[in-house]
């Protein structure tokens, strides 16, 4: 996206969650589009957290929180036991094949054993679900 439309809609999403504080489809873009688009962990992260404070069952904010986790360089949001523990709690349903899930739960399990590079991680977490 262009850095104007991201603006954009980071800015549509932020109104909307004035509007409707309890909009979790809109914290939920919010946390994404800042994650994903501006690599803003921390505003990010916020974002995430406020929708497990709305919805604690919601396994998109836990993965969006384990995602954090687990490639932030910042060493107060890093911490990839955590990702570990936010997936573990949130597994998929029965009979549900989330890839991503498995994905970020091997990927949280390999920087936690291994203290691989942040830009390591970005390789292997960076793609958008």
């Amino acid at each position: 996206a262009k850095q104007g439309e991201t603006d954009a809609a980071i800015g549509h999403y932020q109104q909307a969650v004035q509007i409707h504080p309890r909009y979790v489809t809109a914290h939920l873009h919010l946390a994404k589009v800042l994650l994903f688009q501006k690599k803003d962990y921390a505003d990010a992260f916020a974002a995430a957290q406020t929708v497990q404070t709305i919805e604690p069952s919601s396994r998109e904010a836990a993965k969006l929180m384990a995602r954090i986790h687990a490639t932030a360089d910042d060493p107060k949001l890093r911490d990839p036991a955590a990702a570990i523990a936010l997936l573990l709690a949130a597994p998929p349903l029965p009979g549900q094949d989330d890839k991503e899930w498995h994905e970020l739960l091997a990927a949280a399990r390999r920087a936690k054993g291994s203290g691989v590079g942040s830009q390591e991680r970005l390789k292997v977490l960076s793609t958008e679900y």
